[in-house]
């Protein structure tokens, strides 16, 4: 099971947790759980593999004394979906969701998360919103 803990001080917008970096922390693992905490910027990085056999994931909203309040999906989160590897290229692996209300697409968009921190990867991101640039 996997837990993302999004901080109190995300705002709506996009979320991208990358997975497999080495530069980036382990996940802290529990006896079932591992969890990944999402700072305000709303990107998160982890040098653990996303696990293709994770069937549950559990978000949370914490605050800075750690209390969670549970998210529900369709409600405080939209859309999760997995980003992957494209045509054999090395590019990232992430999870990726909208949070917050689902009004107008806010202006944290992830293509541009991921760009400004791995600019080798945007030609190989294949699902992009109409209208977005293909530079």
């Amino acid at each position: 099971m996997e837990h993302y803990l999004l901080s109190d001080r995300l705002t709506p917008g996009y979320v991208v947790i990358e997975y497999g970096n080495p530069k980036c922390p382990a996940a802290d693992v529990g006896l079932f759980t591992r969890e990944i905490y999402v700072e305000p910027s709303g990107y998160a990085c982890t040098s653990s593999q996303l696990d293709h056999v994770v069937y549950v994931w559990k978000y949370y909203r914490v605050d800075s004394r750690g209390s969670r309040t549970p998210l529900a999906e369709g409600k405080d989160f939209f859309a999760p979906s997995t980003l992957g590897r494209a045509n054999g290229e090395q590019c990232i692996q992430a999870q990726i969701f909208l949070y917050g209300n689902a009004g107008p697409v806010p202006k944290r968009d992830w293509w541009q998360m991921i760009e400004a921190r791995h600019p080798e990867c945007i030609k190989v991101i294949h699902a992009r919103p109409v209208g977005a640039s293909s530079n």
